[in-house]
């Protein structure tokens, strides 16, 4: 699904929503947009004229994850720290998002972050293996896990993000755009109650049946 407005274009393909503002792209996380952040003339615009459908000298360049593994720099500092303090350390998620724009030269930066910064912003615990991806040991089972979850004080719980967004706009100095990006409620969802990536969805498809009730209130929560 693609949406346009003069000044707005926003994004959503399966589990994320992107959203580009004035040159620079902000997330939309669980159903809100964050603070927009305006950014002025940029040095290469190449990928918002592409999403204006103006005439390019080229495709524009930029790739899924692609602040990562493949680049020696991100390998040091993921060997020094764990994945979850890359992501909430400012100064360590700019530095990722920037490795593939002064590496590379790909034509937009994408913040260093993860869709589960919301559950955990909710209370819940997230733990990241490497090699092996996301998990979250306790699962929402019941009225009282859902009860549970905090969806207060969130320039608080996820002030690392705004801090990041706002860092690595000053560093980026209108060079490229910045993409921001975040998991639909549905997804988000998905994971609390499996506890890992659901493949097949046997576990939320017999809760939406047998509970739906719990869905629902659930659902509210995170879109909140």
């Amino acid at each position: 699904m693609t949406a346009f407005n003069f000044h707005t274009y926003t994004f959503a393909a399966a589990s994320y929503s992107i959203s580009i503002e004035h040159g620079c792209v902000t997330p939309l996380y669980c159903g809100f947009s964050w603070q927009h952040i305006i950014m002025t003339e940029l040095k290469n615009d190449l990928l918002l004229k592409a999403l204006r459908k103006e005439k390019v000298s080229r495709p524009p360049v930029w790739m899924m994850r692609q602040a990562g593994r493949y680049l020696p720099d991100y390998i040091k500092l993921r060997e020094k720290y764990d994945f979850f303090t890359r992501v909430q350390t400012p100064e360590l998620a700019t530095d990722i998002t920037l490795q593939p724009v002064h590496q590379v030269g790909v034509d937009a930066a994408i913040i260093f972050s993860d869709i589960l910064v919301i559950p955990q912003a909710m209370g819940v615990e997230v733990l990241m293996e490497e090699g092996k991806g996301p998990s979250l040991p306790k699962t929402i089972k019941t009225q009282k896990d859902v009860d549970a979850l905090n969806t207060t004080n969130v320039d608080e719980h996820l002030k690392y993000v705004f801090d990041a967004l706002a860092l690595t706009k000053k560093e980026l100095n209108n060079s490229v755009p910045l993409i921001g990006f975040a998991g639909a409620p549905w997804t988000i969802f998905c994971y609390m109650i499996e506890g890992k990536a659901a493949k097949h969805g046997t576990k939320q498809n017999s809760l939406h049946i047998q509970k739906h009730n719990l869905h629902i209130n659930s659902y509210k929560k995170l879109q909140q």
